[in-house]
């Protein structure tokens, strides 16, 4: 479930606007990047995740989707689970356990949206522009956040900014234990009109529901 919300730091979106390299600095890219959700009603990801073990010295590699509307709503695909939200209720599906599990939407759901997780990675660590790379033909500037206090779980989290479009290319964090979580951007599409019906979710014929919300 962490994990499955935590993809959502994804998302940084299109600003068309060219600047100089020495012109930029961590700070302003961190404020453009945060500015553009503000114009996007919804937004339809297609990302890879590639997780690294350091003790075990294996990785695992998944494919998923995320579709997000008015900063509030969400339907997340990835692997064997889906995660939805309406913004009022969320339910989190496990296919391997055959088992739904429903909660009201709370703050710390809300938290993890892509208008504020960006902020308070800005806010809780320090961030510095560490250089430019290549990446999936694109520029992109280069971020490194690394935590504060050291007491974090994500000790650091690097991201690929595209200087073309302002749009995040790559995330990279690395936990406590060493442990490397990357999602790669695959496909990015905005502003399409999406149904209400996508951030409902109907539980299949034989699934179990657990509903935790309050009564």
């Amino acid at each position: 479930m962490k994990k499955l919300i935590i993809l959502l730091i994804l998302i940084t979106f299109v600003f068309s606007i060219n600047f100089a390299y020495s012109a930029m600095s961590a700070k302003n890219i961190v404020k453009k990047v945060k500015e553009t959700y503000q114009d996007l009603r919804t937004v339809i990801i297609e990302f890879e995740q590639d997780f690294k073990w350091k003790l075990a010295g294996t990785n695992q590699k998944v494919n998923g989707k995320i579709i997000i509307k008015d900063n509030v709503k969400y339907h997340v695909e990835i692997d064997n689970n889906t995660i939805v939200t309406d913004g009022k209720t969320i339910w989190n599906y496990s296919k391997a356990n055959n088992q739904v599990i429903i909660k009201n939407a709370e703050k710390a759901d809300a938290d993890q949206l892509p208008s504020k997780i960006l902020l308070k990675y800005a806010e809780d660590y320090h961030v510095t522009l560490v250089g430019e790379e290549r990446l999936q033909n694109a520029e992109c500037y280069v971020l490194l956040f690394k935590s504060k206090t050291g007491d974090d779980y994500y000790q650091q989290m690097k991201a690929w900014i595209s200087k073309k479009n302002w749009m995040t290319a790559k995330i990279e964090q690395t936990d406590i234990n060493q442990n490397v979580n990357t999602y790669l951007i695959r496909s990015v599409q905005t502003n399409t009109p999406i149904d209400d019906s996508n951030f409902i979710f109907r539980t299949p014929k034989g699934v179990e529901e657990i509903d935790m919300r309050a009564k």
